[in-house]
């Protein structure tokens, strides 16, 4: 290869990956209702009418479009802007639909502002690393993607719970939904206990993302307390 063609095949590169490194992804979020009743085990049916009531809440609650800002070091995921309610109105469990979550990849921290009853949280931590298994042979195109299939367990609030990502690597940044990352490639999807996220579009654009700085600070085990002492004390259980 002549230094005219490689130099002009480096600055392709660079320009490419330069592309890539910045922008911003919509996904929706979809609840596995079959996930719900599967791991209840629900067998009567007045169990079944409840977990239909409570589905039918989460659906509305959940369901909606978020947007993922990222560039090469920082990621922002909130709920997609023209969608939002009143800064005001709460989900089921009090948590505002003005959130936001910050996550650094370089470091594996996040912050997410959350406000929960109308009181404004920065949760401060560690990103819990997840042990990835990436299977290679299993791929498919998501939009125009190439994406390969990972799998890992999760545990929230002492429940585990399979999880699977469709992550490509033509864009070569760790970021995912909500606090999913650690590949090597964005997650474009993501099957997570009850919910799954499905990538709609990507623009490529330059971000600059800011820190959430609203709220009084606490660790995630501190507001774990916290929102569940509110939840017993509004919904009673």
């Amino acid at each position: 290869m002549n230094k005219s063609v490689l130099v002009i095949f480096l600055v392709s590169m660079n320009f490419i990956f330069s592309q890539n490194s910045s922008g911003v992804v919509s996904y929706k979020v979809i609840v596995n209702k079959g996930n719900i009743t599967k791991s209840d085990t629900i067998q009567s049916e007045d169990k079944k009418e409840i977990a239909n009531f409570f589905t039918a809440i989460l659906k509305k609650s959940i369901e909606k479009n978020f947007e993922l800002f990222y560039n090469d070091s920082t990621s922002l995921f909130v709920e997609k802007s023209e969608l939002k309610y009143d800064s005001g109105n709460s989900n089921l469990y009090g948590k505002s639909n003005n959130d936001k979550l910050y996550v650094n990849i370089k470091n594996f921290t996040y912050i997410n502002q959350v406000d929960l009853y109308g009181k404004n949280f920065l949760i401060s931590d560690k990103i819990n690393q997840l042990s990835w298994v990436i299977d290679r042979s299993q791929e498919k195109f998501i939009l125009d993607k190439k994406t390969y299939k990972a799998t890992c367990t999760n545990k929230v609030n002492g429940k585990e719970f399979k999880v699977v990502a469709w992550f490509s690597e033509e864009i070569s940044l760790g970021f995912g939904p909500d606090n999913y990352c650690g590949l090597p490639g964005l997650i474009l999807e993501l099957d997570a206990g009850n919910l799954s996220y499905k990538c709609e579009s990507i623009i490529f654009d330059k971000q600059n993302i800011k820190k959430p700085n609203s709220g009084k600070r606490v660790t995630q085990k501190e507001f774990d307390v916290i929102a569940n002492q509110k939840q017993i004390e509004i919904l009673g259980f």
